[in-house]
């Protein structure tokens, strides 16, 4: 895995950089990397010390916003860490001593930028390893969030309204809430929430939010260039 980061011996680049650098390493980890860039959920592989082995592009970009953690140079590779937080560095300390003796653990690291929920895992995909290594899973924070909605209302051929009415539902909103939203009577909304039950075959709002919530986790189509 540390061969993710190790730069390309003509253009000096790492897969970080530049995907298509893992390919004169070993063509399979551009293939890996690639498919892991697909996943809205973000994913690190990093050691004890904080050094980051690989990171797909949703766990970069949320290095990159720095709301709990970041990133930064540590003996040139890059090293995960909380953005000016002990408490919650402290937390994600205790989350990989667990890791290091075999165990999983959910830690949510607050700041004052909003939380951020962690699965901490030992990774044992590279045996004989200079030193452990762990995975952090990013967990999705919201339903709606997911690009995967857009993809379920094209499926069930649901309007604008309803996929709006749809993603309400997902964010915990009630109805009257909704239609305070909208501007519109409770009854409009429950007329929408009819429908949707009906095209999406759902026996009620918590099926109805069920099915989205088990929709798995793909990041939206990249912009198709002009």
């Amino acid at each position: 895995m540390t061969a993710f980061l190790q730069p390309d011996p003509v253009s000096g680049l790492t897969a970080k950089d530049d995907p298509a650098a893992l390919a004169v390493v070993d063509p399979s980890l551009l293939s890996l990397s690639l498919l892991m860039d697909e996943f809205s959920l973000g994913v690190v592989i990093m050691a004890r010390s904080g050094r980051i082995e690989y990171i797909n592009r949703a766990a970069r970009t949320e290095l990159d916003d720095a709301r709990v953690l970041t990133q930064s140079l540590q003996a040139e590779l890059p090293a995960l860490h909380a953005k000016h937080n002990p408490r919650a560095q402290a937390q994600l300390d205790d989350a990989l001593t667990l890791a290091a003796a075999g165990r999983r653990s959910l830690v949510s690291l607050h700041s004052d930028d909003g939380p951020l929920d962690v699965v901490v895992v030992p990774f044992n995909g590279q045996p004989g390893a200079a030193e452990p290594l762990y995975a952090l899973y990013f967990v999705r924070t919201s339903l709606c969030a997911s690009p995967m909605l857009s993809l379920f209302a094209r499926h069930h051929r649901l309007t604008q309204t309803e996929q709006t009415v749809l993603a309400a539902l997902c964010r915990g909103h009630a109805m009257p809430e909704i239609a305070t939203q909208l501007g519109v009577a409770i009854s409009t909304v429950r007329t929408h929430v009819r429908n949707l039950c009906i095209k999406t075959g759902s026996n009620g709002m918590r099926e109805l939010v069920y099915q989205v919530a088990v929709l798995p986790p793909v990041e939206p189509a990249p912009p198709h260039p002009h």
